[in-house]
C-alpha cells in the first residue's frame, strides 16, 4: 500500500461524512496504517459501534436480508436503507410486494416469495440496458417486471414462414449449448468469472496483445484477473486487522454503498471528470488521510468481490480512485463494460480504462498483476478499440435514415 499526496488541505465542514469519519478513520483505517498511538480512541469507537450496530441477527442472515431489502427498493416497494434488519418499514414493504403479486399478505416472506423476488432482481440486473428499456415501456415500471418474470412460460405458436430454416432452427437442440461472450446473461460477478474461466480453458489461455481480435473478451478476462487480485490482497490485509472479524468488517463496509450512492449512480450517465470531482469533494470533507481511505477501500473492495456484491465493489473502487489511487479506475471501467453495479456503458467505461492506463504509464504502481508487463499494453489497446468502436457507432448511426428497397 502506498501513500499519495492528495487531500493536503483537508476541510472540516459540518456536513462531513459520518461514516468515513467514524469507520474509516477511527478503527479499521487506523489499524491498517499501524496507528498504535490511537488505541484508546479506537477502543472507544469500537464500543460505540458495537452498541449502535448490534442487532442479534447473524452476519450471513443480515447479508441476505440486505439483498431482500435492496430488491424490494429496486422494484418500488420502499423499505428505506438496506441495513439487514427487518423493521416495521421493511415489513410494510414486504406486505406491499405480497399484495401486488397476489400472495397472502402477512409481512413475512416464505421461501417461494423470497426466491421469486431475489431471482427477479438478479434477472433484472443481468439484463442491463435492455431491462431499462423494458421498464420504461411498462405501466407499473420496475415492479411490472416481477409479473413478467414469474408468470409461467408460454409456448410460442408456430409462425408461418416460407423459410423452412425457421422451423429447423426451432427444432435444433444444438443451440442449447452455452455460448460464452456478449450473449451470456449472468446474474453475478462470480458466475461471470466462472464462465470466463471456462472459456479461457477451452481456448487454451488468456487473450494477449498479439491474439486480441476484439476488446470485450480481453476485458472480461482482465476483469476477473483484477477481481482475483483484489480478493487476495484483501484477505492478507484482513488478517492484520485484529480488532474485527471479517464478517464484522464486511458489515461496516456495507455503509460505503449508501455514502457513495449518488456518485456511483452517476457513473452510468456522467462523464468521468464530473463523477470524480463530486466524489473528491465528499472525501475531502471526511477529513481522513489518503492512507486510511486507501486501506479501507482495498479491504472493502476485496470483501465486496468475495461477497459478490457489485454495489460495494463499485463504491470502494470509486473511493480508491478519487483519493488518488488512479490505477483502480480500471475496476470502474470493467464494471461499466460488464454492467455489474452500473449500467452497461462501453463509452463511459473507456474513459476509466484510459485514465488507469495513463496512470500506469506515468509511473504509478500497478495494483493488479504487477508482474505481468504486457497487461498495461493490453488494457490500452482494448480501451482504444472501445473508443474507436463508439466513435464509429456515433458517426454511422446519428443521422442514418432507413432505406426501403422495392425488392
Amino acid at each position: 500500500m502506498y501513500r499519495l499526496s492528495l487531500l493536503r488541505n483537508r476541510l472540516h465542514l459540518t456536513y462531513a461524512n459520518d461514516f468515513l469519519s467514524g469507520f474509516v478513520g477511527g478503527v479499521i483505517g487506523g489499524a491498517i496504517v499501524g496507528a498504535a498511538q490511537n488505541n484508546s480512541r479506537s477502543r472507544q469507537a469500537t464500543q460505540q459501534r458495537t452498541t449502535r450496530q448490534y442487532t442479534g441477527v447473524p452476519s450471513a442472515q443480515r447479508q441476505e436480508n440486505r439483498k431482500v431489502q435492496t430488491a424490494l427498493n429496486y422494484f418500488g416497494f420502499d423499505v428505506g436503507t438496506a441495513d439487514g434488519v427487518f423493521g416495521q418499514k421493511t415489513r410494510a414493504g414486504i406486505s406491499s410486494y405480497q399484495a401486488y403479486m397476489g400472495y397472502p399478505v402477512d409481512g413475512t416472506l416464505d421461501d417461494f416469495e423470497k426466491q421469486a423476488l431475489l431471482s427477479s432482481y438478479d434477472r433484472a440486473l443481468a439484463g442491463g440496458s435492455a431491462t431499462v428499456q423494458q421498464v420504461a415501456s411498462l405501466d407499473d415500471g420496475a415492479r411490472g417486471l416481477l409479473k413478467i418474470y414469474t408468470q409461467p412460460a408460454a409456448t410460442t405458436p408456430a409462425v408461418a414462414s416460407d423459410d423452412d430454416t425457421v422451423l429447423a432452427a426451432a427444432e435444433d437442440t444444438s443451440s442449447s449449448i452455452p455460448v460464452f461472450g456478449e450473449a451470456l446473461a449472468v446474474s453475478s460477478m462470480d458466475a461471470h468469472c466462472d464462465a470466463v474461466t471456462l472459456r479461457v480453458a477451452q481456448t487454451g489461455g488468456y487473450t494477449t496483445l498479439s491474439t486480441m481480435t476484439e476488446p470485450t473478451t480481453a476485458l472480461d478476462e482482465q476483469f476477473c484477473v483484477a477481481r482475483l487480485h483484489a480478493m487476495t490482497d484483501a484477505e492478507a490485509m484482513v488478517a492484520n486487522v485484529k480488532q474485527f472479524t471479517e464478517a464484522e468488517m464486511l458489515d461496516q463496509c456495507m455503509g460505503l454503498i449508501d455514502q457513495f450512492k449518488v456518485h456511483t449512480t452517476s457513473l452510468s450517465f456522467k462523464d468521468m471528470e464530473v463523477v470524480m470531482a463530486d466524489a473528491k469533494d465528499m472525501i475531502i470533507n471526511s477529513g481522513q488521510t489518503p492512507a486510511q481511505l486507501t486501506g479501507v477501500g482495498q479491504i472493502c473492495m476485496g470483501l465486496g468481490y468475495k461477497a459478490d456484491d457489485s454495489d460495494l465493489v463499485v463504491a470502494s473502487a470509486l473511493m480508491l480512485t478519487a483519493v488518488g489511487n488512479t490505477p483502480y479506475a480500471e475496476v470502474l471501467g470493467h464494471h461499466l463494460q460488464a454492467g455489474f453495479g452500473t449500467s452497461q456503458r462501453s463509452d463511459l467505461a473507456a474513459q476509466w480504462y484510459v485514465t488507469a492506463v495513463d496512470a500506469l504509464n506515468s509511473g504509478q504502481k500497478a495494483v493488479f498483476a504487477p508482474n505481468e508487463p504486457g497487461r498495461t499494453a493490453l488494457l490500452s489497446s482494448a480501451a482504444g478499440q472501445l473508443v474507436a468502436a463508439e466513435s464509429d457507432t456515433a458517426a454511422s448511426g446519428v443521422f442514418q435514415v432507413p432505406t426501403f428497397n422495392a425488392d
